[in-house]
């Protein structure tokens, strides 16, 4: 098997198939997604993220991606996440043309105080309206793990609330339901559609009282926490409301899901290992499998990180102006989301047969779609003025 780097082991990925690894298995869960983020740095536990690891990427990127992500892998869904507005938007613009079932917005911006995510959000939120009027697959997300996220939001540091006890940290949840209580009602002014938020597994939302559409819910479970996790989809469910898992993962060393979400800052010190993050997911889609949960959407599909190990992409970085390559985890997911009874829904033909249009073809989308049909030889048309890679079958 090639990681990608090389462009002369194209051949050799194009006879090797990877996902014959893991027999399609069917997911019971309606919706089946990924995690895109759309660009931009943000703030998590004390300290920025740089923009690098997760950069705004140019509109004829983001349509290669997500035609290999709805087509290729099948997802009918995606979340679109990140702090720069404009590119979230030209994101959710080419999802809704590509006709995803959900396109979730998740916007985000750290470095602003309670008041001014507000005000951010609600303009956002008009902003999100146009594109809802054209598509009502557009689902607003009025954050993502707001405790650690936002630096001002509860007068406590990450730390600090590490240090907490949990009768302790209790009390700050009364402020985290004021801020989403406060964003939901300017939001809903504006936005017409369906509304969430992505909370961290350790917070407690008030689902109940607020009147959010969806349950959403980032839970990155380990074979220790398992039956916790599955508690909590279960208490989840009781209030009645579509329930999704808005971010699941793994990053990619050995015994990898030992170590949940936070899995990126021990990585430094692991083996690199793709088995690791692919049997992680698969130990996941297996969890889930089994709560009735509504959607389910990975995280994540590509990471700029120069050290894979700490990656939760499918996809692996190789340096700037190289493709990325896929990763075993790819195709582990890709075996559930088109598990034989989804298949037929989960992946529609794109235009023109089964094969995938290229037109004007990038290094990235050679190396991605060089894959799309390993164990075959490939066959390059032109048909319509679009260049073409279809299975010689």
């Amino acid at each position: 098997m090639s990681d990608g780097k090389a462009q002369d082991r194209i051949e050799s990925i194009v006879r090797v198939e990877k996902s014959s690894m893991y027999p399609q298995k069917k997911l019971y869960v309606p919706l089946k997604g990924i995690n895109y983020w759309s660009g931009d740095r943000f703030w998590w536990k004390d300290k920025w993220v740089p923009a690098r690891v997760f950069p705004p990427r140019p509109p004829t990127e983001i349509e290669e991606d997500l035609q290999v992500i709805k087509y290729e892998l099948g997802c009918n869904a995606i979340q679109f996440r990140g702090s720069n507005e404009t590119s979230l938007l030209i994101c959710a613009q080419i999802a809704a043309r590509l006709n995803f079932s959900v396109i979730v917005l998740n916007l985000f911006q750290s470095d602003l105080n309670v008041d001014e995510v507000t005000t951010w959000l609600t303009s956002f939120a008009e902003k999100a309206q146009l594109l809802f009027q054209k598509s009502d697959s557009i689902v607003l997300s009025i954050g993502d793990e707001s405790s650690g996220r936002y630096k001002r939001l509860l007068n406590v540091t990450w730390e600090e609330m590490l240090r907490m006890s949990v009768s302790e940290r209790k009390k700050l949840w009364p402020m985290l339901n004021s801020h989403l209580e406060t964003v939901l009602r300017n939001v809903r002014v504006v936005f017409k559609g369906r509304v969430t938020y992505g909370a961290g597994q350790w917070e407690e939302v008030n689902w109940s009282q607020l009147g959010f559409d969806i349950v959403g819910v980032n839970l990155f479970p380990t074979p220790e926490t398992e039956g916790r996790r599955i508690d909590l989809v279960k208490q989840l469910k009781q209030i009645g409301k579509p329930l999704w898992v808005t971010a699941t993962g793994c990053a990619t060393f050995e015994n990898a899901y030992d170590y949940d979400g936070w899995g990126w800052e021990v990585a430094s010190n692991k083996t690199y290992n793709q088995w690791g993050q692919a049997i992680g997911i698969q130990s996941i889609m297996n969890l889930f499998n089994r709560t009735g949960i509504d959607g389910i959407f990975l995280a994540n599909f590509k990471e700029s990180k120069t050290d894979d190990r700490a990656s939760f992409g499918v996809l692996r970085y190789n340096g700037d102006g190289a493709p990325f390559s896929r990763k075993l985890g790819f195709y582990v997911y890709k075996s559930y989301v088109l598990g034989k009874a989804a298949q037929k829904a989960a992946s529609e033909p794109s235009p023109r047969s089964s094969a995938i249009c290229i037109s004007n073809l990038s290094r990235l989308s050679m190396s991605l779609a060089a894959q799309v049909a390993p164990r075959s030889v490939m066959r390059t048309m032109r048909l319509g003025g679009c260049k073409w890679l279809a299975d010689s079958t």
